[in-house]
């Protein structure tokens, strides 16, 4: 980016000859004026890119998040309908109290 000001300011010193003092000292702040604005944009781009960065970072950290909590409601619903099968085995008399308990504890992780 600083080529690109050196080669402008060239070509305005350049351009300068012929002109009056005041018209080059005019020309010369006008491209002392760019550069400091070059300079700020590139910092201004600096930083816009570093906060979209953050950004991006927070929403792959939420995606996760959410995919983890989600496999866990999903692991929990599996052991909640297993558990309402051992339920049926123990209703048709298949499955003891006892036997249901310690497997119902098992799946829940009780």
């Amino acid at each position: 980016m600083s080529e690109d000001f050196n080669h402008a300011e060239s070509e305005h010193h350049a351009r300068n000859e012929g002109k009056t003092e005041e018209e080059a000292a005019a020309g010369t702040v006008a491209a002392e004026s760019l550069q400091a604005v070059g300079a700020s944009a590139k910092d201004a781009l600096g930083a816009a890119g570093g906060l979209l960065g953050s950004l991006a970072s927070r929403a792959k950290a939420s995606r996760a998040a959410s995919t983890s909590t989600a496999k866990v409601d999903s692991s929990f619903e599996d052991s909640l309908e297993k558990v309402k099968q051992l339920k049926e085995l123990l209703d048709c008399g298949i499955l003891t109290q006892e036997e249901f308990d310690a497997k119902k504890c098992k799946l829940l992780g009780l």
